[in-house]
């Protein structure tokens, strides 16, 4: 929402803040004991609105950094990846190595979806409720899509590369 403000995750700590296209850069997370932090969402029309993950953390600030509450804990989570709906901003999905987390709040409550490491999620440019994903399958790699929001998942298997056994995408 406004290309002046930057968010950046260390990957030894803290999350950096920069108000001015990178000239200078604060550090958001001076009062967080955490780890690296691995992804990094803005929401599109609200620059004050964040999500990140760290030490196994999903967290979230209303108010551009200046605090932070916890959303979701689990242990050895990683976060790699999060999309936001346009349709309803409330909707937040998560890639990460636990699964696929989606929340329809804002971040207050999370389903998780399917256990498989999931590698990425995106948002369907010019649609508001369709995302992709790419989940771990041991041997493979799954190309999924839902066009609901994220409320259902199913495997893209026409039209799309589709990984043999012992291939993977990621």
């Amino acid at each position: 929402s406004n290309a002046n403000v930057l968010y950046a995750g260390g990957e030894t700590g803290g999350l950096w803040k920069t108000t001015n296209k990178g000239i200078s850069w604060t550090l958001k997370t001076k009062d967080l004991l955490h780890g690296s932090f691995n992804a990094v969402k803005v929401l599109p029309t609200n620059d004050q609105v964040v999500y990140t993950s760290s030490s196994s953390k999903i967290l979230k600030t209303t108010n551009g950094g200046d605090t932070w509450s916890t959303l979701y804990t689990e242990s050895g989570l990683t976060v790699y990846e999060f999309a936001i709906s346009t349709q309803d901003p409330e909707v937040v999905i998560a890639a990460t190595s636990k699964g696929l987390l989606r929340t329809t709040n804002g971040g207050t409550a999370w389903t998780k979806l399917w256990t498989d490491v999931t590698w990425t999620v995106k948002k369907k440019e010019g649609s508001g409720n369709t995302f992709f994903a790419i989940r771990d399958l041991n041997d493979s790699s799954e190309f999924m899509i839902s066009s609901d929001n994220g409320s259902s998942w199913a495997a893209a298997t026409s039209g799309w590369y589709s990984p043999a056994s012992g291939e993977s995408v990621t």
